[in-house]
């Protein structure tokens, strides 16, 4: 099995963008985090968790490695339970959005009342999907060792994408994941190029 710790994808990583890794080891860290982050919206990673609700609060602190906002469950028993016709039928639950910000913040559509929390509980369970970690041991790196080249190319075309922009017009050469195969041109031609394959290869 492939090594997942963070030390083995830097040497990989620096390996494969052969002689214009000199010009970014002080970036491999920020790069795999960038491919990470990116591969965690293709190769999802569901996290389940529960916030308390508060009578007349809408904005609670979304938990730290939330993407995506999936699904929650609030309510969800109770319309299995009566009927919409009933008085204790949950008519409306409310939407959940994620406001951008440090830290992100889930809005409630609608502030629950007290009446509602104790008819449907406080405990506000939802699903979302969650950044991968890449971490110094493999046993603690999200990131499913299938995806390890892919995780890579798309650290390479980061890189070439940093590039570019401090070396526009400078050629340079690096080895494509997957393929192997050798790549001469400039940084904005090769992140093109390792972008195009990376979407095409997640999306199969």
């Amino acid at each position: 099995m492939s090594d997942m710790s963070l030390a083995e994808l830097k040497k990989d990583l620096t390996l494969s963008l052969t002689d214009s890794a000199e010009y970014l080891d002080d970036q491999l860290d920020p790069l795999l985090t960038v491919a990470a982050n990116e591969l965690a919206r293709i190769k999802r990673r569901p996290k389940n968790v529960a916030l308390t609700l508060e009578d007349g609060k809408s904005l609670y602190d979304a938990p730290a490695d939330l993407i995506e906002f999936s699904a929650h469950a609030w309510g969800q028993k109770q319309r299995t339970l009566f009927q919409p016709w009933e008085p204790n039928y949950p008519r409306t639950l409310p939407t959940v959005s994620v406001m951008e910000g440090n830290p992100k913040q889930l809005l409630l559509s609608f502030a629950p009342t007290a009446q509602l929390i104790a008819q449907l509980g406080s405990e506000f369970r939802f699903t979302y999907y969650a950044r991968h970690i890449l971490s110094e041991t493999a046993e603690d790196t999200t990131v499913n060792p299938a995806d390890r080249d892919l995780l890579l190319l798309r650290a390479q075309a980061e890189a070439m994408k940093v590039l570019s922009i401090r070396y526009a017009d400078k050629t340079i050469s690096s080895k494509q994941m997957i393929s192997g195969a050798a790549r001469i041109g400039t940084p904005a031609a090769l992140y093109k190029e390792f972008l195009a394959e990376f979407e095409r290869r997640a999306s199969c």
